[in-house]
């Protein structure tokens, strides 16, 4: 079975550019371009979430709580993705395994997919 991202981002270009490098990866993307609940979630299955954390109708730190506090899909890493000055304060605080500042480093990024997709 082939392994799978969830992207969250509300910018289409970044939603773009992070599904070109799941891709590269071998690995099958699902871009949602605002918001996603928790039921898209656990019928998607992912193996890893992208999350952008500035969203237009909830945070990318709210959704990563909600995820990170329900037993059936807490399991699933969750990078937040953000140009926020505190991401590595905000990541710890929502639960998130990890955090890229954008603008991010492609290698960085591709590395720290690859480490949690294999």
């Amino acid at each position: 079975m082939r392994k799978k991202i969830l992207i969250v981002d509300d910018d289409h270009d970044i939603l773009e550019v992070l599904q070109h490098i799941a891709v590269s990866q071998g690995v099958e993307s699902v871009a949602k371009d605002s918001h996603v609940t928790l039921a898209e979630i656990e019928e998607l299955d992912p193996s890893l979430i992208l999350l952008d954390h500035m969203l237009p109708i909830i945070s990318g730190g709210d959704i990563c709580r909600q995820v990170k506090s329900h037993p059936s899909i807490q399991h699933i890493p969750v990078i937040l993705i953000s140009a926020v000055v505190n991401l590595s304060q905000l990541a710890d605080m929502c639960g998130a395994d990890n955090f890229i500042p954008k603008p991010f480093d492609l290698e960085e990024l591709t590395n720290m997919i690859r480490s949690y997709v294999g």
